[in-house]
Formats: structure tokens, sequence, C-alpha cells
């Protein structure tokens, strides 16, 4: 027996794909028919096939048996069952962490002695492997781990950069918030001021007849622009929760268009614009037409606001494919390219317009758009840039049905005739606000009881017998609400109950509430209206 072909074929076994080979070539050479290696695993503390080898082992229980007497002894001889059914001599030869098995006919078992003279070479060798694939192992998971860092690392920087994005984008609302602050302040503080001064000045004695005229006639003036501010903060406010309902009806345009011009006619005389039209008569829309003059009135009021005096305003409309499209072009300020895309967005004004003070919250642009959004309409606005003017374009489906006659009855409003007079209650818990609805309607030649309180109104109704029912919302004990179920469930005989209420919405959160009203109306309602709702009342007592 050669050694140097032993120590060749021990070499070969360092091959994990030679090693089956190998072993069968290195069994025959010492006398043995077959060669099995096992290596104690020690995370799991059994003996496997060592690698390169099948690991599903052929042998049965003997050889189970034979294996597990490995770990209390180092040389063995016994017969095992290889395969099943097959006794074979075996002699296991142990050199931890190796256990190696040489198998040959019964009764013909080969010397262990060359086989343990390279026993220490195994164990070297596997266990050289083992620490190899661990270090490898470590080392698949040092790269993971690198890999899961640089990911990480990444996506801290992102989040960094996100971070400082939300930051500056904060920071940039916070202004927002602080300029919109001083405006909304500004502009509730000018007429404020002016209704203090009227009211002054009319509590002095002997005060001219001219000069009362013009101190109400800037009192009302000053009262319409406060509520233009409250309605633009609370029709802002219910647009972006989705709680605006339109109620459409077909309408011109041109009269549309028509009455919001009427609108800001006072604003062009004074600066002396050139107001250029070329208005379709025949468009129509299918729309709310207040919304609508809310719409067309704020971005004329805007057009006229932001152009020089003997500057021109030229406003359009065509019809396009299924739509109408409203243009206004004006020659004013125009619009800085940095703050174009963002004028829709709410609050949001142009720098200079605090020092400018001309007037506005920065949420008129904003509210136009959610009210073109809800007609199914679209709205952009271009500018070339400072002092080269803007132009504005709105689109709206077009309504196909034959124009309206503008001498019958529009949108299920009844014709007008001459007032009658009337049986009027009014419920406020504010009584100044009672009082001088009372004094208003008693000027018109109407019959008017106010009470103060809801128990007082279920009493007067259940005594008297009113046409109108003027119904405050937020009474203080029991709503204006349940006043109404009450009144409308008690068999007591009432006209027509109208809601007059503070909050955008009847009882937030509570539109059922509505079905025990005829109408609604949000304060301060004016006298136009008012005048209107007697009418109509009247004719229907006829």
């Amino acid at each position: 027996m050669s050694s140097v072909n032993t120590l060749e074929l021990v070499a070969r076994l360092c091959n994990i794909e030679e090693r089956p080979a190998a072993a069968r070539a290195l069994a025959v050479h010492l006398g043995a028919e077959e060669l099995l290696l096992f290596v104690r695993d020690p995370e799991v503390g059994a003996l496997l096939p060592a690698p390169g080898f099948p690991q599903t082992v052929r042998g049965g229980l003997s050889l189970r048996t034979l294996l597990k007497r490995c770990s209390q002894e180092t040389l063995l001889r016994d017969e095992v069952e290889f395969p099943p059914g097959e006794l074979r001599a075996a002699i296991a030869i142990v050199q931890p962490p190796v256990v190696l098995v040489a198998l040959s006919q019964r009764g013909n078992s080969p010397d262990p002695a060359p086989f343990q003279s390279f026993m220490p070479i195994l164990a070297a060798l596997f266990a050289a492997e083992h620490m190899t694939g661990i270090a490898l192992a470590q080392a698949a998971n040092a790269r993971e781990m690198v890999v899961r860092f640089e990911a990480l690392a990444m996506a801290v920087e992102a989040a960094r950069a996100e971070a400082s994005s939300l930051n500056a984008e904060l920071r940039s609302q916070d202004r927002q918030k602080d300029e919109f602050l001083a405006m909304l302040g500004h502009e509730l503080r000018n007429p404020l001021a002016a209704l203090t001064n009227a009211v002054t000045l009319l509590g002095r004695k002997g005060v001219p007849q001219a000069l009362l005229t013009r101190l109400v006639d800037g009192m009302s003036r000053q009262v319409g622009q406060l509520s233009r501010l409250v309605n633009d903060l609370l029709d802002v406010s219910r647009v972006s929760r989705g709680r605006i309902h339109l109620q459409p009806a077909e309408w011109s345009l041109a009269e549309v268009l028509s009455d919001s011009l009427q609108e800001i006619d006072p604003l062009v005389r004074e600066r002396h614009h050139k107001v250029i039209e070329d208005i379709d008569p025949l468009l129509m829309v299918f729309a709310d037409r207040l919304r609508l003059l809310q719409i067309f009135g704020n971005l004329l009021s805007n057009a006229a606001k932001y152009t020089p005096e003997g500057g021109t305003l030229r406003l359009k409309s065509v019809r396009r494919d299924n739509e109408v499209l409203v243009e206004l072009r004006d020659d004013g300020i125009g619009i800085a390219a940095e703050v174009l895309p963002k004028v829709f967005d709410l609050f949001a004004q142009a720098p200079e317009s605090l020092s400018q003070a001309r007037g506005g919250l920065g949420i008129g642009l904003t509210l136009v758009k959610r009210l073109v959004e809800l007609h199914g309409g679209r709205i952009d606005l271009a500018s070339d840039g400072l002092n080269c003017g803007t132009t504005v374009r709105v689109w709206l489906p077009l309504h196909t049905a034959a124009p309206v006659d503008s001498g019958r009855q529009v949108a299920g409003v009844a014709a007008t005739g001459s007032t009658r007079q009337l049986r009027v209650l009014i419920v406020d818990d504010n009584k100044d606000a009672a009082d001088t609805l009372q004094h208003l309607l008693e000027g018109s030649g109407h019959s008017v009881v106010s009470v103060y309180g809801a128990y007082d109104a279920l009493e007067m109704a259940a005594s008297e017998k009113f046409d109108l029912i003027l119904l405050d919302i937020g009474l203080p004990v029991m709503n204006g609400a349940e006043v109404a179920r009450r009144l409308r469930t008690s068999g007591v005989s009432v006209g027509r109950i109208v809601a007059v209420s503070g909050f955008g919405e009847v009882i937030p959160n509570r539109d059922a509430d509505v079905v025990h009203f005829d109408e609604r109306f949000v304060k301060p309602v004016s006298f136009d209206a008012l005048q209107d709702l007697l009418r109509r009342t009247g004719a229907a007592k006829t």
C-alpha cells in the first residue's frame, strides 16, 4: 500500500465536487468497499453527512445506533445494514468533529490503522470548511448589511430632504397665515371704523339731512363689505368640506354676466375703466345663479381692483364644442411668474398685496375655482408677468335648451306683485337684531311682533295667527329647528316658517332639520331679500 497514493486520495477529498468519487477510491485503496464521512454540526450537535455526500443516508437503524455510540468511543466495530436488508462489516473511527465509517463484506473488516493515520487531516479539513462557511456567511451578511445601511442612508437623506421641504412649506404656510390674519384685521377694521364713526355722528343732535343720507349710504356699503368677507370665509370652508349644495336652473349666461358687470359698475366708474363686451346672447347654462354671480363678480372685481385708472377690461363669451368659454382680459398689474402657480391656493396673495392695500382676503380665487369645479367646469389664469395684464378663462358645460324669455318666470320664482300687509312673528334671542328688523318691517306696512326665546315663540304662535315666522336657529335652551318641528306637529295654524341663521348650514351636521322650514336665510339678510320674501308670502296668501 503506497502512502503517497493514500495522501493523494485524501487530498482529493478537499474538493467537494470530487469527494464521493475520492472516498470510494480511498476505500478500495485501503481494503474496504465503501467509505462514509460524517461531520458533527456544532450548532445542532448532530452528525450530518459531510458536504458533497448525499444528505439522505441509505443505512437503517443499526447504522444510526453505531453513529450514536461515536460520541463516547473513538474506534468501534460492528455489523450494520447498508443498505437496509444487507449486513456489512463496519469500523467507525472518530476524530472530532469527523466520523469515518468504512464498510466491507462480513468477516472482511479492514485494518483501521491506515484510516486513523489521516483522520487528523480530515478533522482539520472539515473544521476549516466549517469556519470558511461561517466566514462566507458572515461576509454575505456584512455585504447585505452594507447594502441595507446604504439604502437606509439614502432613505434617511430622502426623508431629511422631504422634511426640509415640508418645513419650508410649513414656514411658507405659516407666513401666508400671518399675512392672511393681518389682511383680515385690515379688512374688518376698515368697515368697522367707518361704522363706528357713523354711529357716533348719528348720536349727535341736529345732524343735517344731507349728512344723514351720506352716513346711511356709507353704513350700508360697509355692512355689505363685512357680509361679503364673512360669506367668503364661510363659503370656502363649506366648499372644502363638501357642504355647499348647488340649486341649478336654466339661465342665460349673458344675463348673468350683465348682472355681474352691474355689480362692479361703481368701481369701474370710480377708476375710469373701459369695459369691452363681446357676449353671445344665446348661450345657456344649467347652474346655480347666485354662485355664478359669485364667480364672475369675484373675477371682475379682481380685474377692476388690479387694473390702474383708465385701463381696459375685455369680457367675452363663446361656444367651444359642448362648453361655453368666458374669457376676461385686463391690462392691469399682472402676476409674477413665481406667484402664478399658487394663485388658486388658499390664502395665497402676491407679496405686495399688503402694501398696496387693495382689499380682499386671498381666498377669492380659491373659492371661485372650487365653485367652477362644482359646476363641472374648469378655470385657468395666465399672465406674462408684472405689468403685463391677466387673462382668466372659465369653461362651463353648455346647456342646449331654448333661451329663457326674460319676461317669464325663471327658476321657479313667482312673479312679484304689490306687497300685502302681513302678520309677522320675529323670533331672535338678539334683542337688537329682532327690534331693528321689526322697525324695518313695520316701516313697510306690516304688523310685526318680536319675541326673544323659544317658549315665548311657541306661546305667541299658539295664541295668534301669523302669515310669516322669521325664526332664528341659534336660540338658547331650545334651538329654532326644534321650535319649527313643534309648530308643525302641534296642530297650530301657522303660515310660512323661514329660518334665519348665523350658521352657514342650518345646524352643523343636521341638514335633516330643514324639512320643517319653507326657506332659509343666512344672517345678515338684505332688505331686498326680505322684501322679495314678503311679496311672495303675500302673493301666496291671496
